[in-house]
């Protein structure tokens, strides 16, 4: 069996992007960051969608 796939949370990838929280919660209302919520309050996010956002151009 192998290891879930991580996943964060938007204070984790705020710090990761060093940028603040809501601009996290801005990508992912805009659809710009992929991300699902839990009990459709707090938003989560895989990391390969964290991979692909990051790879993209700038």
């Amino acid at each position: 069996m192998t290891d879930p796939e991580p996943i964060f949370t938007v204070p984790a990838l705020a710090e990761r992007w060093s940028v603040s929280d809501t601009f996290v919660y801005t990508l992912l209302n805009r659809g710009e960051l992929a991300g699902f919520k839990l009990g459709g309050k707090l938003w989560r996010v895989k990391q390969a969608d964290v991979m692909e956002y990051e790879e993209r151009p700038a």
